[in-house]
């Protein structure tokens, strides 16, 4: 089966797609390629997968992702879109169990109790850097 590639000028930084990729297949659209959880001899961790192109050229013979489909409307604040960002990794480890199920992404991130919030450390710099978190709400 051929997969019908989403042209990268069409991608939205933060959105979150179904790709074509070497360790993972549901991915963040960061710019320049896909951040994933990957997991390799026994360590999870976020990893990013590049664009086989990007605009402007042709074809990336070290880029290794492509996008195919957009798994929500949901889209992510640009200053989130990191692979240091540790909020990410439950968020995409869980779309991508769920995109294996094809169950509704958004759905199940709402129910799971995933929320944006902004970010109230005293760390000023860290603030600064990453005005929102990704929450996990605790319900007791």
């Amino acid at each position: 089966m051929k997969l019908d590639r989403i042209p990268n000028d069409e991608l939205i930084i933060g959105g979150i797609y179904s790709i074509h990729a070497r360790n993972f297949s549901v991915g963040v659209y960061d710019g320049q390629g896909m951040i994933g959880v990957r997991e390799k001899f026994g360590a999870v961790y976020l990893f990013t997968e590049y664009m086989k192109e990007m605009p402007g050229e042709e074809f990336r013979p070290f880029g290794t992702a492509f996008a195919y489909k957009q798994l929500t409307d949901f889209v992510l604040p640009e200053e989130m879109v990191n692979e240091n960002n540790p909020c990410l990794l439950p968020l995409l480890d869980a779309c991508q169990s769920l995109a294996a199920e094809k169950r509704c992404i958004i759905s199940v991130i709402r129910r799971a109790g995933f929320g944006l919030v902004e970010n109230n450390t005293e760390d000023e710099d860290l603030k600064r850097r990453e005005p929102y978190m990704l929450t996990k709400k605790v319900i007791s």
